[in-house]
């Protein structure tokens, strides 16, 4: 996650967690588990030798990270999240029906 932040093509295997966090053929290039050390090679090959493809990884993954990995949305996310918990509070403590979340304004 952090190569891709920083705008570097990545290139591992397709775990779960990495599938989450690099599109195959846009931020990167993914193999399969298990899979030959002659495929991973071939695709570390592939974003080494070829400038096309590296900068439109590069791009990609720039673009992906402000899209996904913002300020404003993580904000959003953790207020999001907080809710949730509230509302599940709510519904298991009846003491805690009156607690409000009230979040503050921040500049977009």
């Amino acid at each position: 996650m952090e190569a891709a932040a920083c705008g570097v093509p990545v290139t591992t295997t397709a775990r779960q967690w990495d599938s989450e966090l690099v599109a195959d053929g846009v931020t990167g290039i993914l193999t399969p588990p298990g899979s030959a050390a002659g495929e991973f090679a071939a695709a570390l090959e592939v974003v080494l030798t070829d400038q096309g493809v590296r900068q439109r990884m590069r791009m990609c993954g720039a673009a992906a990270r402000v899209r996904r990995f913002s300020v404003a949305r993580q904000a959003d996310s953790l207020l999001e999240l907080w809710g949730r918990i509230l509302a599940e509070v709510r519904r298991v403590t009846p003491c805690m029906q009156h607690f409000q979340l009230v979040p503050t304004s921040r500049a977009e």
